[in-house]
């Protein structure tokens, strides 16, 4: 498949009226409106110290919301994977990614709670 070939793929694709994009923009905007907010958290947004390329990129730095100078690094790229069970049922296999992604995802939150309210203990007692 070229450039071409897309082109006339895209071509032949129903195209929404702007009274269906305005709808499902709306759609959206109530959805999110009615969301739940999102849970609290104590973890700084990150910064990202080490750039695109090299051994370190990817890291992500929480630093110390007091500005103290701590801080505590994480990559998730080198984090391991775990085991991972490929369910029989092909129907079940999103279900079971994203139970898999959810559980990584507590542990990656917990250690960096973990750091920060020791560090918080350790360093800002009483904060």
């Amino acid at each position: 498949m070229n450039a071409d070939d897309l082109d006339e793929l895209l071509a032949r694709l129903p195209k929404k009226t702007p009274r269906e994009v305005f709808d499902e923009l709306e759609a959206a905007r109530r959805a999110a409106e009615a969301a739940p907010p999102p849970e609290p958290s104590i973890i700084p947004m990150p910064d990202y110290p080490y750039g695109l390329r090299g051994p370190l990129s990817g890291t992500m730095r929480f630093s110390c919301p007091l500005s103290c100078g701590w801080y505590h690094d994480e990559n998730p790229s080198h984090e391991p994977l775990g085991t991972f069970v490929v369910p029989l049922d092909p129907a079940k296999l999103n279900e079971a990614l994203t139970a898999h992604a959810e559980a990584r995802h507590e542990a990656f939150r917990q250690r960096i709670e973990t750091a920060i309210t020791d560090h918080f203990d350790q360093a800002h007692p009483g904060r």
